[in-house]
């Protein structure tokens, strides 16, 4: 099998795949209520949402052969920190199979990204801040969702 490679998202059929993947892992999971796709462009849209003109994010996908099997974010939230006096970077809109050798290669991707921005801790999930969505779902696939449920 394959080794895990991390590549940045530019856009195109990448940030297609950075989309799309929760649809490909969520397939068999009935009660998952997938999020418009098209919000979900919009709000990672750096030219187009208000978010970005005072944050920064890169994108990342893992691949295991030419299988897209994980994603993150990392960010930057400028007037967070500067409100807050903190040196934060934020991992969000994380998604991964079942291989935790492609999220440890994900979430390392974003350690280093957020240490060269001078950032001195992560916290997440917030894809992209706490006025946005906030944590994730590690159990209890097999219940209905419930309203305001990640």
């Amino acid at each position: 099998m394959a080794g895990i490679e991390i590549i940045t998202v530019e856009g195109g059929s990448e940030l297609k795949a950075f989309i799309d993947l929760p649809w490909r892992i969520y397939a068999q999971y009935p009660n998952w209520v997938p999020p418009l796709k098209k919000e979900v462009r919009r709000i990672l849209d750096p030219r187009g949402h208000p978010f970005w003109e005072f944050s920064e994010r890169i994108l990342f996908l893992a691949r295991r052969g030419s299988e897209t099997v994980g994603r993150i974010a990392g960010i930057i939230d400028r007037n967070y920190n500067q409100c807050h006096n903190e040196k934060m970077g934020i991992w969000g809109f994380f998604e991964c199979t079942d291989d935790p050798e492609a999220a440890a290669a994900l979430f390392m991707s974003v350690e280093t990204w957020a240490l060269q921005k001078r950032m001195i801790f992560l916290r997440g999930p917030l894809s992209p801040s706490m006025n946005y969505e906030t944590g994730l779902l590690i159990e209890g696939f097999d219940y209905p969702p419930a309203v305001g449920m990640t």
